[in-house]
């Protein structure tokens, strides 16, 4: 499947994945337009991918795609997605967490394709453990932070699971699975 041009409306950790895993060989884009939200990974997008274009706000991203992504969290997503205009026929894909499907049709307000992210997600966790097993592989705590959107649903979780001891009960099980595996006792 190539698509002539992709947007993002929402340039957060989820859409540089998403972009990166859209644009590894074989590419399903020509084109990929990204909101300007985040500029540090607006433009380290567009610096290292010549398809990768920056908009001038959310508005240019859906008038120069043919396919739209919602990437913004719940708790703006329908400000975000009723301030829009969008063309009948349009696909929309939504990785908005925790958005029912009649929510996501009403604050559209046209007569778009829309798919909810489930077909579209591999890209997403194929870029994360790309980063994860690559030469300059990061430790797992420094990626969890990573791939978190700053006052979403996975960095409140992450916050949470560490200051309950989570994270220190999960590392010592995990460690006594591999004292096992490896024959030693924990």
């Amino acid at each position: 499947m190539n698509i002539k041009s992709i947007g993002f409306v929402g340039t957060g950790v989820i859409t540089e994945a998403m972009v990166r895993g859209l644009l590894a060989e074989p590419t399903y884009a020509l084109e990929i337009h990204v909101s300007p939200r985040s500029a540090h990974i607006a433009e380290t997008l567009a610096g290292e991918f010549a398809a990768v274009k920056i908009a001038k706000d959310n508005q240019d991203v859906v008038d120069r795609s043919d396919m739209v992504f919602l990437a913004i969290r719940p708790q703006i997503a329908e400000e975000v997605v009723r301030a829009l205009s969008f063309t009948d026929g349009q696909m929309v894909v939504s990785v908005v967490a925790a958005t029912e499907r009649q929510a996501l049709i009403d604050w559209v307000g046209a007569n778009v394709r829309l798919v909810q992210a489930n077909a579209y997600i591999a890209p997403l966790f194929a870029s994360l453990a790309q980063k994860a097993s690559g030469p300059s592989a990061e430790p797992f705590s420094t990626l969890s932070r990573e791939f978190a959107t700053r006052g979403g649903l996975n960095e409140q979780v992450l916050s949470d699971f560490g200051r309950k001891g989570g994270i220190a009960a999960l590392t010592a099980a995990l460690d006594g699975v591999l004292a096992r595996i490896e024959g030693r006792s924990s």
